[in-house]
């Protein structure tokens, strides 16, 4: 594993163990660590600081041995997610207010900018091919971005989900459900928007524990525990 630190600094540990990988070998950065990629051979990562400066390091014998380039931001501010392509083929990174970068993973050159125009960007996930990237930003909104010849275009963005619809359903502690939206519900600690498919997106994660909404007034709560891959 590798981590970031406010203490500008890059570490590598043995998920096993949880003990340092290696000789604790630290390289300091000009400001706080707050995003890392890994590439999938696990030669080399991608780190992000505070003062948005992205870098690749190599990791050769589980040691971050040296800063391989600092990549060219394309006049980022504010980058919020970076990752890897399956394949190591490319770097991505997206900044809040919709401006994605991507780099190619060998050359290390920006091959193309797009603005998304998705303003609250928190995540990206690649498909396992590598060739569509999905954004995800704080109030729902989806954009699917396609990977071709080292250029970014768009190929879809979903419709903001309303938490004020009259059908939607939320939940918190103190209240249990209700039915419709407003802002007596604006502070839900679950909340659920009528969808076709009634197995789709009806999911949510608290305290360590799965919640279900099966319908009506009815919920399931799985336990997390164990590896996942089985256990429920």
């Amino acid at each position: 594993m590798a981590s970031g630190s406010s203490d500008k600094t890059v570490r590598l540990w043995d998920a096993q163990t949880g003990q340092p990988a290696g000789p604790q070998v630290i390289f300091r950065h000009t400001s706080s660590v707050h995003l890392i990629a890994i590439f999938p051979d696990g030669q080399r990562l991608v780190s992000v600081t505070q003062d948005d400066k992205v870098q690749v390091w190599s990791t050769k014998n589980r040691i971050v041995t040296q800063v391989i380039t600092t990549l060219s931001e394309g006049d980022m501010a504010g980058i919020v997610a970076v990752a890897v392509t399956p394949n190591g083929s490319h770097i991505i990174a997206a900044e809040a207010i919709g401006k994605v970068c991507l780099w190619d993973g060998t050359t290390y050159q920006l091959t193309s900018t797009i603005d998304t125009h998705v303003g609250g960007i928190f995540s990206l996930s690649f498909s396992s091919t590598g060739n569509k990237l999905v954004v995800a930003r704080i109030d729902g909104v989806i954009s699917t971005l396609k990977i071709a010849d080292g250029k970014l275009s768009t190929v879809s963005t979903s419709t903001p989900a309303s938490f004020h619809d009259k059908s939607a359903s939320s939940f918190d502690r103190n209240q249990g459900w209700k039915r419709g939206g407003g802002s007596d519900t604006e502070e839900a600690g679950l909340r659920w928007l009528p969808l076709e498919d009634p197995d789709a997106g009806v999911w949510g994660y608290v305290d360590g524990k799965v919640i279900r909404r099966n319908g009506a007034d009815s919920v399931t709560v799985y336990e997390v525990y164990g590896d996942l891959e089985g256990d429920s």
